[in-house]
């Protein structure tokens, strides 16, 4: 089945470049094309509904003739297919296949209809210990299986992780997630020791900004960084505070910005505490474990049926 003009009529694409090309992709003999979802540099996500089956999934499309694309950027994009084609974890997001031809690499992935969870912290401020629980418990669940199976995410954020949202839920309801974003995904590899500035400032560790090599203990800290915004709503310093608190010797964790909070935000508890303290340990050989975090009391109480 070939792509007919009316379907790219209908979300605007058939007279535009660079899709002139995608009319004749072999993605529309499986996949009818539908509304956007959001766009990037090189590349457009729609979605995209199974001739056969009905299931919908997000179309990544990837203009390999965009001005400006690099192999660098093909380079990420391969990358983080063949990261995602090695896990399979119900809190990350899952590849469904890859179709290719001259012009266009479309990436084929589960669609998650919630938002990114930066985006729904601004929308509801922060989350109480309970609710923001439940879904660290699956982000680090996500992570711990990505270093079981030797792979790093190296870009650990609240932009990285979707909300998976149900209608009708409250906002004292439990949410479930998505990892996303593999690009920057690492395979361990002892015959290959990778160094230097990796992430995004605010989540990065402090030791990505010198040469030590990049190990699971910098997710952790990202995970630290995720959760005290997932509590405060932001992250415990802002950009012209990063060089005071990341590059120097002071610890995040014992700092005044760490323990400010709202009136309407209470302390944390003393096992949350414990547990943010032993994640932001600015040694990552002192730094706890993605496995040893979800059997840290402050999870286990909060999320008893977990597993």
């Amino acid at each position: 089945m070939g792509c007919s003009q009316s379907i790219l009529e209908n979300v605007g694409l058939a007279s535009k470049e660079p899709w002139k090309n995608f009319r004749k992709h072999p993605v529309h003999q499986k996949y009818r094309v539908g509304a956007k979802l959001g766009q990037g540099a090189f590349s457009q996500v729609h979605t995209g509904t199974n001739h056969t089956t009905g299931e919908v999934v997000a179309l990544k499309v990837v203009f390999k003739e965009r001005p400006g694309l690099k192999p660098s950027n093909i380079q990420v994009l391969r990358n983080e297919v063949a990261v995602l084609r090695a896990l399979n974890h119900k809190n990350i997001i899952a590849l469904k296949g890859v179709i290719e031809d001259d012009h266009q690499i479309v990436i084929i992935l589960e669609k998650v209809n919630g938002p990114e969870m930066h985006e729904h912290l601004k929308k509801v401020g922060f989350y109480s210990e309970s609710r923001a629980a439940h879904m660290f418990y699956q982000c680090v669940a996500a992570v711990n299986h990505m270093h079981e199976e030797g792979y790093l995410h190296r870009d650990l954020k609240t932009e990285n992780v979707l909300i998976v949202e149900d209608p009708g839920k409250t906002k004292d309801d439990k949410l479930h997630i998505k990892v996303i974003d593999m690009g920057m995904a690492l395979k361990i590899s002892k015959d290959h020791i990778y160094k230097g500035v990796m992430g995004t400032p605010g989540y990065m560790a402090p030791e990505c900004r010198g040469m030590m090599p990049h190990r699971p203990a910098m997710d952790v800290w990202s995970l630290g960084m995720i959760l005290f915004e997932m509590l405060r709503g932001k992250l415990p310093y802002t950009k012209t505070q990063i060089s005071k608190y990341l590059y120097t010797s002071i610890n995040i964790a014992e700092t005044d910005a760490f323990k400010s909070r709202t009136d309407d935000q209470a302390p944390f508890s003393p096992e949350l505490e414990d547990l943010l303290m032993k994640m932001l340990k600015l040694d990552p050989d002192e730094r706890i474990t993605c496995s040893e975090i979800l059997d840290h009391p402050w999870l286990r109480n909060k999320v008893p049926n977990a597993g």
